[in-house]
């Protein structure tokens, strides 16, 4: 089977534009993993911090393991590390994202939170196997309806 000049050429633009699809996605839109560091090195890293995010993603979760992301996100503001920081605080579940702090309480979509905490230190608590996980600028702790531990830290 021959392909006509016309067929080629259009095989060619076609190709080209994948190629500038993907090239514009890995130049704007796709983040390279971060790299791991230690509860303390994420604890030092945020200490001279004014301002620190919690976000609360409670999306996917059962209405337990929700009720134990917000006592976790409870937890960590009153305790002695956020203590003396400003606190903004964002929260999803599956109907709708929020945001509280200086502004207010308001909602955001879950794209508005994502930019917002890429230029933050923050904290995120959600849903998945019990885990805690430092980055350089946040600090992930996964939780289910069978966490039991306290979420203080600092």
């Amino acid at each position: 089977m021959a392909f006509s000049e016309k067929d080629k050429l259009l095989a060619f633009v076609l190709l080209v534009l994948i190629s500038l699809f993907v090239t514009i996605y890995a130049v704007f839109f796709f983040e390279p993993p971060k790299k791991q560091i230690s509860l303390q090195e994420f604890l030092d890293a945020a200490y001279p911090a004014q301002t620190i995010a919690l976000f609360l993603d409670a999306r996917g979760a059962d209405e337990e393991a929700a009720r134990k992301i917000y006592q976790c996100g409870t937890d960590l503001a009153g305790g002695r590390f956020l203590g003396s920081k400003e606190v903004e605080t964002y929260g999803c579940d599956d109907k709708e994202c929020v945001y509280m702090g200086k502004e207010g309480a308001k909602k955001m979509t879950l794209e508005q939170i994502k930019s917002r905490l890429r230029n933050m230190i923050y904290i995120q608590i959600s849903f998945g196997a019990p885990s805690t996980k430092a980055y350089e600028n946040r600090l992930e702790i996964r939780l289910d309806s069978s966490y039991n531990q306290s979420c203080k830290i600092g």
